[in-house]
């Protein structure tokens, strides 16, 4: 869009949506949206006594900092899931049924990729008084994470082993140590030559009296994990989590001049019957004093943009 202006911000603006969603994602390209459990899919299931914990949203666990230059805001970029020890009555069962086969339908979270160099990052962090001990699945197989294309090509798939308690040889827990790590973090890389829509599925469970907290997101390859410490909780590692979200992007420029405007949009694009407005969101878009233009950052643009402005 292109306007002459005096140089104060808009009066009033408005932003529609499209067909196929208008919104650029952020650094974490996967969507923290969990499997829909079922009974026949779940850790519902139908024998009694094979039930147990599937992996269960966790939003509210504020205990690493995700942002290490701005620890405040930790507990709105966790975003953990926890897996806890399965209770069937009062008797605590020392194992977790999960019927779910490793495929891309059954998948926990999602996410759409551009032919790219990525990686899989996994954090964990356990919250235990005795040893966080990993226990196989219901149907024998190691624990596991993986990452699956669409069509269920494996793209990134890591598992322990079936001992009880995680080694330094474990592949999934690489340098995890019950006596004295709370926190880890593995990054595992992986390329896709074609937009690819990938589905992410888990099954990591504590063994015996604990809890383990995990998050897991996807990332450009050159992305860096940083160094923190919380002193508060004793623990230390190194980071690189954002929680999943979508943004619209608008930058005004004029000659040489430009600035941008980003607009949350969380985890949904604009569609084609969506807005966005001043009113919404109270946010003012500058101006410079002449010709401007307007263009938002997205692949999909805006099917249409009102603005009010104070023209020369």
């Amino acid at each position: 869009m292109r306007f002459v202006s005096d140089g104060t911000a808009l009066l009033d603006w408005n932003i529609k949506g499209a067909p196929g969603g208008v919104g650029k994602a952020g650094v974490n390209q996967l969507k923290q949206r969990q499997y829909a459990q079922a009974d026949n899919l779940s850790n519902q299931s139908a024998d009694a006594s094979k039930r147990g914990s599937i992996t269960i949203a966790y939003a509210n666990k504020t205990t690493v900092p995700a942002v290490p230059s701005d620890v405040s805001s930790e507990s709105a970029y966790q975003q953990w899931y926890r897996a806890s020890t399965a209770y069937i009555g009062d008797e605590r069962k020392d194992y977790t049924a999960d019927d779910r086969p490793c495929d891309y339908e059954h998948c926990q979270f999602f996410g759409s990729l551009k032919a790219g160099s990525y990686k899989l990052v996994c954090e964990a962090y356990v919250d235990v008084d005795h040893y966080p001990w990993v226990l196989r699945t219901h149907d024998n197989q190691n624990p596991y994470i993986a990452l699956l294309t669409e069509d269920d090509q494996v793209l990134v798939k890591k598992s322990m082993n079936q001992s009880y308690a995680p080694t330094v040889a474990d592949p999934l827990f690489n340098g995890y140590n019950t006596t004295t790590t709370k926190f880890y973090h593995e990054e595992y890389p992986f390329t896709v030559s074609a937009d690819t829509s990938v589905g992410f599925i888990s099954k990591i469970y504590p063994y015996y009296n604990g809890n383990v907290f995990t998050r897991f997101q996807i990332v450009s390859s050159d992305v860096e994990a940083k160094p923190f410490t919380n002193t508060t909780y004793g623990i230390s590692g190194v980071t690189c989590w954002e929680p999943y979200k979508l943004t619209l992007p608008l930058t005004i420029s004029c000659g040489g001049q430009s600035t941008t405007v980003t607009f949350d949009l969380g985890t949904e694009p604009l569609g084609e019957n969506d807005t966005i407005s001043f009113t919404t969101t109270h946010i003012t878009i500058p101006t410079y004093s002449g010709a401007n233009t307007i263009t938002a950052d997205t692949d999909i643009q805006p099917s249409e943009m009102y603005i009010k402005y104070i023209g020369i």
